[in-house]
């Protein structure tokens, strides 16, 4: 661990200890503890031990007038240890910067040469026990050759640096908006004349690199740095160089328009701050679990698509402050849903599932908030099929603007709405507008009372609906179903987890013969998601699986493709991203009541 890293987990072993104990004392341990497995009760337990060890360790140094001392700790806890392939000298590191190296043995991190991973190896609960290396040595050509020795590393964690590839997914979805070189933008310098491109003598030290893609419309450019750019590709440090250097050949691209009319160039920057700066103008709540966040952003409204999702946090500096817990929200993949009255406006839609969801429904009129996108690839809209829709709550977020896209392109839509209960319904009438036939769903409690005609309803299994559905149980006086199920097309299935395996399963096993061989089922995948930027942090990768072998084929990035085809989705590998933090989930939502028991936090 560097510095960052080890203060990091020092602080939030003592948070989830301090956390524990005071909600252990408001509302008994049974509670707290009663919503967690088994497998999250060990991971807590074994945090609250480290948090008791560096409480324990401020308090030795306290008495002895002494600066604490953490780094025994870490290392009795397992600490880091950096395995490479060659020697560390011939390591990029050491060869470009070796002050890193320095400052990492500093901090205590280990370093394991001329090893190469060979597999990982799991718990009973399926997280990482054990990292099985094979030793390299040097043959007597001094190239590095894999031995049969082989190295157990005890790990809980393992970090994989696998290079970067430039980021040109843009193109790709749009294939002839950029001149490429290799994998990369084909660098352009600007001109008198307008873009040249710059192909040769290729260095980040040289006068000529190349700021701008080919990229020329309507007197617009588009600039790219860091490992997006071929010149500046690999390394932190030329990746912040790119910054530095491409910022005056954009701002020289103002210049005429700042000599020429300084008043021009004002009125620019204050349209373009109105068009990219999201503020809150409304905050409404829609059902027990669903909260409704109106935004004015223009830009972000203009070129939403169906399918597509914002990324969504409030400002560290305006979150309050209630007991020494900072309101502020974690980054939230949300649905972005257009305003029907004002094309400026648009609708992010929270389904409350943990305390940054909760948190949002304490924003209110008038607030700033971070918002990106949209993001994430449009909804493929096909035409004239007759497609059938599996939702969850989410779904139905979804479905308020792609419902409406399909029938518009003479697609016919059956739609099975699933609620847990029927209060949970939100935005009725925009739902309608997006199916032809609509099939209420509720898990439990009285069912949704139709308001038209050709819409059903019914409580209980959801698949089990389907099929009564499909069977006319549903209809009155012998009537045949509107839709067969042997005539869908496509079959689209957004929601949770549970929801997708519900769906992939049915479909071999209790609607096996309902559905003809030949329909497409896609589902959308809301897996974990960091930056949401298409491509980059990893954290959304989603394990593609044969449905034929039951293998693994390959990790797609799911924010960049969060539609795929059901049944290869690996939904085992999906339920365990899910799982991944589920003891800080599961303590910061019981904290976030505690917080609003004792303080009544304003929301809606």
């Amino acid at each position: 661990m560097n510095a960052e890293v080890q203060a990091y987990y020092i602080t939030q072993v003592e948070k989830i200890l301090i956390r524990y104990e005071t909600l252990a004392h408001t509302f008994g341990e049974a509670r707290v503890r009663g919503q967690l497995d088994e497998e999250s009760l060990g991971i807590l337990e074994e945090f609250l031990e480290n948090g008791r060890a560096v409480r324990a360790e401020r308090a030795r140094a306290a008495t002895s007038g002494e600066t604490p001392d953490f780094l025994p700790l870490l290392h009795a806890w397992g600490g880091v240890t950096v395995v490479y392939r060659q020697r560390l000298q011939q390591s990029p590191a050491y060869i470009r910067n070796h002050e890193e190296i320095s400052k990492a043995l500093e901090e205590g991190i280990f370093y394991r040469e001329a090893l190469e991973p060979l597999r990982a190896d799991v718990d009973r609960f399926g997280h990482v026990q054990a990292l099985v290396c094979r030793k390299r040595a040097r043959d007597d050509s001094g190239a590095w050759t894999v031995t049969d020795e082989q190295l157990t590393l005890p790990a809980r964690a393992i970090f994989v640096a696998a290079g970067a590839t430039p980021n040109t997914i843009y193109e790709r979805e749009w294939p002839g908006t950029f001149a490429m070189q290799g994998d990369s933008f084909l660098p352009h310098d600007a001109t008198p004349g307008g873009l040249r491109a710059v192909t040769e003598n290729q260095h980040c030290k040289q006068t000529e690199f190349g700021p701008f893609t080919s990229y020329q419309h309507d007197g617009h450019r588009v600039s790219f740095i860091g490992d997006t750019h071929p010149v500046f590709h690999g390394s932190v440090v030329k990746a912040i160089a790119s910054a530095m250097r491409t910022y005056p050949a954009i701002m020289a691209q103002f210049s005429t328009v700042q000599d020429a009319d300084a008043e021009e160039y004002r009125a620019f920057r204050a349209r373009m701050s109105d068009m990219l700066q999201p503020r809150v103008t409304q905050v409404r709540r829609h059902s027990p679990s669903v909260v409704e966040i109106e935004v004015r952003v223009p830009l972000a409204a203009r070129n939403l698509r169906p399918g597509q999702f914002f990324r969504m946090q409030n400002f560290e500096r305006l979150s309050p402050v209630v007991e020494g817990s900072r309101l502020q929200t974690e980054a939230l993949a949300l649905t972005g849903v257009r305003n029907e009255h004002d094309p400026e406006r648009l609708s992010l839609m929270v389904l409350e599932v943990g305390a940054s969801s909760r948190l949002a429904a304490t924003l209110r009129a008038g607030d700033p908030i971070v918002l990106m996108g949209p993001t994430g690839k449009p909804t493929d809209i096909p035409h004239n099929e007759t497609i059938l829709v599996a939702g969850g709550r989410r779904g139905a977020a979804v479905m308020m603007m792609l419902g409406s896209a399909l029938r518009a392109a003479g697609n016919r839509v059956l739609y099975f709405a699933g609620f847990r209960t029927a209060d949970e319904l939100y935005m009725r009438e925009r739902l309608e507008h997006g199916a032809d036939t609509i099939v209420w769903c509720t898990a439990s409690g009285p069912a949704i009372i139709p308001h038209r005609p050709q819409d059903r309803s019914m409580s209980g299994d959801f698949i089990e609906i389907v099929q009564r559905y499909a069977d006319g149980a549903l209809e009155t006086q012998g009537q045949a179903p509107a839709f067969a199920l042997d005539s869908i097309d496509r079959i689209l299935a957004i929601g949770s987890e549970r929801l997708l395996r519900m769906v992939q399963e049915a479909r071999t096993g209790r609607l096996s013969g309902y559905f003809c061989k030949d329909v497409r089922a896609i589902g959308s995948v809301g897996s974990p998601m960091q930056c949401m930027l298409q491509g980059v942090c990893a954290q959304c990768l989603q394990w593609q699986l044969d449905p034929a072998t039951g293998q693994r084929t390959r990790a797609v990035f799911s924010c960049a493709g969060q539609d795929q085809p059901l049944d290869w989705v690996d939904l085992d590998n999906l339920d365990a991203r899910l799982a991944q933090n589920r003891v800080q989930e599961r303590l910061s939502d019981a904290w976030l009541d505690y917080l609003f028991t004792r303080t009544g936090i304003a929301r809606v």
